[in-house]
Order: structure tokens, then sequence, then C-alpha cells
């Protein structure tokens, strides 16, 4: 419509542009008509083209009208190479085109956004959808991170964005505290004296969602593992904002992800926490053993002394707590987590054993740090401890404890007998068969074991029974009948015959009447997986040289390690790109030399080793990937590999009961993919 190019660019009710308020039915009519003209005019253009827009500016009163009208006059010389203006004219005249174009879609959309549906959500609609779309912040359950970016970057900062779309969003938003109580992660603090962009604005935003949540209880992210501090005394540093203001409502905690250094939590007075739920502390120290154990953390407890409804608790290094009694003063703790030297756990140990009746998952990881010189541990934590309720129990390489001390004070005090546990992991070493025995024979709910490499005699145990002995004698009932997924870390015996026995006689149907006379239901869909050593170290690379090793061996080195690390580059088979600078070019040209010359005729080998996934993966490469293709021809080698080998793979898999995992590092034997998880569920 020429006639009235201005009426179709101005609006039919500019009194609501850029305001929250509710057309009336008459202006909704108005502005559809507005935005069916408009949308057909934008069609128009797009179709007829760029003159179409032309003329619809020169029959306007714009600016441009003038020298729009001289292009249409002049059309036929617009694109003569000898017009000095042509080069000026044309690039008007493509300027002109987008111009109109984008008039026509800004106007479509600001109009749509007038008759939207949203626009009249009632105030208590709105708040829900800002409410899931905000959401709280997950609570963080992983013990250590070198940088949390996923609560860096937690959506908390969408409520203020709530509050600059229009003033009817505004007001809603405010109107609604608990859209603000995911207080903003903060990384640094900064003493009353220091300057700097930065201060200002992380400062004021931890005070603006402290004031707008208002009385609701709130959620603390603070990472200082080194410190934080732009200036200043770290034994201060609870002085420092935005820190201070954070502590200054220690009783609206809800959750807390306190990750500091030694000299922050040091700094903190002991609080009041009646509202707090879930807290993951760590105080971090140096890593590896040796450091560790120089630095050992062993500060008391003095900061979190109140939590009377503390439900989840991870803590690592820190030694929290220092005396078992404080679990005694959280009843309602129902999930606990310890990451740390164990010895630490035992230190001003209570008079008497303590009964928690709450706590159903329980999970100790020792760091494996080694003991100062003539010194040893003759009992653990459990020792101090009843847990009658527990359902999952993890226990993680404390490599300074003998396994005999932590099955005698489990079996002891710690569990009950029956117990309730369904999932238990023992990473401990040199665990006896009638320790096995005595741990699994009060666990008759288990459905999960997850154990270190140990003799087959004791795994034996797990061999289900069903015929009657020879004397007539009823079989003892099963151990662990309903026994779903079993996981054997650092597996080193070649034979399967006892894991397979395992296997076949809970896989079994159930006996005939008058073979098994006990009423045990057993669970007949056992899985069993098998995980080795991790690669050798790239150390051992330098030692490897063609004809100083056997050739599997030394594939097996360049395969897992000097070239290709894990830390580089997951291989997956899945297609996933190679890192730029990961390549050692003549490394990998020498590798598949070596490959290439040698005969392969163990597709399980091929398997094993991530031989034939690592070819594939480079096979799939894009063109220009990886680096050095186009002088070495890596993805075209790795392609004639893989057809080559493809046959030997596939014909090791036909019959084959135990199957290998992606990652080539793990046997299983039965149907699920992998471990089953138990975890115990905690509201916050």
């Amino acid at each position: 419509m020429p006639d009235d190019m201005i009426q179709l660019l101005t609006s039919p009710t500019p009194h609501l542009v850029e305001t929250s308020r509710i057309p009336s039915p008459e202006e909704e009519v108005r502005i559809r008509k507005a935005i069916r003209v408009a949308e057909d005019e934008l069609e128009n253009v797009r179709r007829e083209g760029v003159w179409y827009a032309v003329k619809l500016m020169a029959q306007s009163e714009s600016a441009d009208a003038k020298r729009a009208q001289y292009l249409l006059d002049n059309r036929a010389h617009v694109f003569d190479v000898e017009d000095e203006n042509a080069e000026s004219d044309i690039s008007f005249l493509y300027m002109l085109g987008e111009n109109v174009r984008s008039m026509f879609t800004a106007f479509i959309a600001q109009h749509k956004g007038l008759v939207s549906p949203i626009r009249r959500f009632p105030p208590e609609l709105l708040v829900e959808v800002f409410s899931w779309v905000v959401q709280e912040s997950p609570f963080p359950t992983k013990h250590s991170a070198a940088y949390p970016y996923e609560v860096a970057l937690f959506n908390c900062y969408r409520a203020l964005a709530f509050t600059h779309v229009c003033p009817y969003w505004r007001q809603v938003a405010l109107s609604r505290p608990q859209l603000w109580t995911s207080i903003p992660f903060f990384y640094k603090i900064y003493s009353d004296g220091s300057q700097g962009l930065a201060k200002k604005g992380i400062i004021n935003l931890v005070k603006l969602y402290l004031e707008r949540s208002k009385d609701f209880p709130i959620h603390v992210r603070v990472w200082l593992p080194h410190t934080g501090l732009v200036e200043g005394d770290p034994a201060d540093a609870a002085a420092f904002e935005p820190f201070r203001s954070l502590l200054a409502h220690a009783n609206r905690w809800s959750t807390a992800m306190i990750h500091v250094c030694p000299a922050a939590y040091e700094s903190l007075p002991a609080f009041d926490f009646s509202l707090l739920q879930a807290l993951n502390l760590r105080v971090v120290l140096p890593t590896g053993p040796n450091r560790i154990r120089e630095g050992d953390y062993r500060g008391s407890n003095t900061v979190f002394q109140t939590t009377p409804l503390l439900k989840t608790l991870l803590t690592t290094f820190v030694g929290l707590p220092v005396g078992v009694s404080y679990l005694f003063e959280c009843p309602e703790l129902v999930k606990c987590e310890f990451r740390g030297p164990a010895g630490m756990l035992s230190i001003a140990d209570p008079p008497v054993a303590i009964t928690h009746t709450g706590i159903r998952s329980f999970r100790l990881v020792n760091t494996n740090c080694k003991l100062p010189l003539g010194e040893e541990y003759t009992t653990t934590f459990f020792r101090w401890i009843k847990m009658p309720s527990l359902e999952v129990l993890g226990i993680e390489g404390p490599g300074t404890i003998e396994a005999t001390t932590v099955v005698r004070e489990l079996w002891g005090m710690t569990l009950a007998k029956p117990s309730l546990l369904r999932s238990f992991t023992f990473h401990v070493r040199d665990v006896k068969r009638i320790e096995l025995l005595r741990l699994l024979e009060v666990m008759p709910l288990l459905e999960v074991l997850d154990i270190w490499d140990m003799p087959s005699a004791s795994l034996k145990l797990l061999v289900l029974k069903s015929k009657k002995t020879s004397g007539g004698a009823e079989p003892s009932p099963p151990l662990v009948p309903h026994l779903h997924s079993l996981t054997i870390r650092e597996f080193s015996d070649p034979d399967y015959k006892v894991l397979e026995d395992i296997y076949d006689s809970r896989r079994l149907s159930p006996c005939p009447s008058g073979e098994q006379s006990t009423n045990t239901v057993v669970d007949r869909n056992l899985t069993i997986f098998l995980t080795y050593h991790r690669a050798r170290g790239v150390g051992m690379y330098d030692a490897a040289r063609v004809g100083k090793l056997p050739c599997q061996e030394f594939l097996e080195l360049q395969a897992l390690e000097s070239c290709l690390r894990d830390e580089e580059i997951e291989f997956t088979g899945k297609g996933r790109l190679f890192p730029k600078g990961s390549w050692d070019v003549e490394k990998i040209d020498k590798f598949l030399s070596v490959v290439e010359g040698h005969e392969m005729k163990d597709g399980q080998l091929l398997e094993m080793t991530r031989l034939y996934r690592i070819m594939v993966a480079i096979r799939d490469q894009p063109k220009g990937f990886p680096l050095g293709d186009e002088i070495f021809s890596f993805r075209a080698r790795a392609g004639v590999l893989v057809k080559k080998w493809t046959p030997l793979v596939e014909e090791s898999q036909k019959g084959r009961r135990w199957q290998i995992s992606e990652d080539g590092r793990t046997l299983r034997l039965g149907e699920e993919l992998t471990p089953r998880k138990i975890d115990v569920g905690v509201e916050h």
C-alpha cells in the first residue's frame, strides 16, 4: 500500500508501545490489522526485490524519499559503470532495501508483542513462570572442582533480567522474594580500602539479592580456595565484602557450598546456622600424599556448631567432624560424605559410641596419605558410631588402615544385624574370606556390591548352592540374594570360571520343589563388571623401543599413553574431534607405521587396547583434521586398518559371554550396560 507508507510504520496504538498495558478489544483489532498489512508488504519486498522497497520509500515522507525517487527515475543508468555516481547509488540501493526490510520486521515484532498472551497473564501465574525459569540453585554434590563453572554460571541472574523487561514484570519479580534466594556466586573478596571496578559490582549484587530475598532461606556458593583477596590479610577474610554481608545472614542459610583456604576458614567465627540443611565444605589443601601429610588441616570445627536441621553433609580435607559427637548434634542428618585422612575422624572420640538413626547414606574417602614415621592407626571412625538405618555405605581407599580393623568395627559396631544396606562400596585391600563372609551375612537386602580384587576362593562365597548337602542337611541361606550389580576393581585373575559360576548360579531358573527349601527370592538379573589397572605412566614410553619390547606391549604403550593421552581426548568412537595441539605428528606416524607392519590376529586384543576404536576415531575426522593429515594421510591409513580389522573384531564378538566397554577398560557379563547406582534422596 504505497499511498500510506507513513501510516504503515506508525503504530495504531502508540500509547501502548514500550509499556506493559493490555490493549482493549478495539485496539487489539487495529493492531492485528496493522500486523497483517506489514507482513504483506514485507513479503512483497522479499518477492519483488529491492526496487519494490525503493518504490515504497520514494512515496513516503522520509529523508531518503527524494533519493529513492531519483533512483527510480534513473533506473536504467544505475548500473552504468561509466557513471561517476554508480558505485554510490548501488551502495545506497542495497542499504535501502535492507533498511525497509528491517523496518517492517521490527514493526511486526513490536506489535505482536502488544497482543501476546503473556501480557494477559495474571501476576500469580506470571510469578510461577518466573519461578520455573529461575529455579532453585542446585546443591553441588561434587567433592571438589578446579573451578565450579556449573555453580558460577547458574541461572540466578535470570531474576535480575526479569526486572529489566517492563515495569509490570519488574513489579511481579520484586514481589516474589523466593526468586532472589540463590545468592550470586563469588570468588573474590575485598577489604574496605581496596579499589577496583569489579568491587562495586559484585558487592552490590550480593547485597541486592540479600535485600530482595527478605527473610526467606538462601542458597550460598563461595569459592575462595586461594584466599581470593584483592588486598588485605587472609586472617581477616570474614571481615571483607561480600563475604561479610553473606555471613551476616548466616541464620538464613539453607544450602551452602563453601570451598575456602585454611586461612579464610580460620577467620570465621561461630554462627547460628539454624536453617542450614545441606553443607558442602572443603578446606583446600595442597594435593599429593606427602604434601597433604605436611599440611594436614586439623583445626577444630568452630564454625558449623549449630546445625540442627542439617540433612546433607559433604566435607573435604577439613576433618569435619573432628569428633564423632558432632553428628549427634545433627539429628536430621540423612546423607554424609567425608573426604580426607581417615584418621582425623577419630580425634577427640566420645567416651561411648553414639547411635544415629537418621543417617541412610555414608561415604568415607581417604586420601591415602602417608603416616609420619612410627605412627599407626589402630581404630577407625566406625568404632564410635552405630548407623542402623544405613542403606548406602561407601568406604574408599583407606590405605593407612588394615582391612581387618575396618571390618571388625563395621561388623561389631556400625552395622545393624541384619542391616538395611542396599549398596556397599568397599575399596579396601587384603580383605580375607572370613571377613567378607561376616560382612555379607548381615546384608540380606544388598543390591550393589563394589569391591577391590580378591582371591577367587573368597569370591566363591557368592555362588548360590541350590541342592541339599550330601548328608541331607538344608543349605545355608544364600548370601546377598538380591545382588543385581557386582563390580570388582583392578581384577587380576586370568580365570573367569568363578565369576561365571556366580553369574550362572544366580541366572538359573528357580529350582524344582524339594531342591531348595529356603523361601528367599533370588534376583535373577545379575551383571558383573570387571575393571583393570589403568594404563602405565607416560614415562614408560621413553623405555619402549621397537625390538626391545614385544610388539603387543609396545602397541599398548603407544596407544594408551604417550601420543594419545586420555587427559587430552576421550576415545569414545563416536566421532569426537581431536583437539589441535594434542598431536605429535612424528610419533603418530611412527605409531601407525608399527601398527601397519604388525599382523593382527586377535580381535579381542584390538578392543582391549582400544586400537580399533582409536583408528575408527582417526578415520572419521573431518577434512583438515588431525594435524599433519595432508602430509601423512592419517585418516586414509586408519581407514585401511579399520577395514582390515573389522572382520577380526566381529568374529571375536561372536558367542562371547564377556562384553568390552566403550573405553576398553571394563568387561561386562550380563545385560546392564553400567553398574547400578543407588542414591538416597534428600529434600532440602
